[in-house]
């Protein structure tokens, strides 16, 4: 959700990276974010869809944390692409990839 609104609401220059996550052969992504003085205000509502993305994400990370619980790389790796193609549809995307 907060990418969304930081990617569509207009009042930031935006950047999203490709990045390899730290000790574990994945991809993270991290927002490089500056707001643009004057900008107007734009708050427009995310689609429903990530309402609900943003649920399972954090239901993923619930299993993956938890007591007794694991997630295994090709869940993660399957969850992950799901994530990506859901944000690409509400201009959510990567703007840099630093992943060799």
């Amino acid at each position: 959700l907060f990418l969304y609104q930081i990617m569509n609401g207009g009042r930031y220059n935006a950047q999203i990276v490709s990045l390899d996550e730290f000790a574990m052969p994945s991809e993270d992504w991290m927002s490089i974010n500056v707001k643009k003085l004057n900008a107007p205000q734009n708050d427009t509502e995310p689609p429903e869809d990530l309402h609900q993305l943003s649920k399972e994400t954090d239901r993923m990370r619930e299993r993956a944390v938890g007591p007794g619980r694991s997630v295994t790389y090709e869940e993660w790796a399957e969850f992950a692409q799901d994530v990506k193609t859901r944000l690409a549809r509400t201009n959510v995307t990567l703007t840099v990839d630093l992943r060799p």
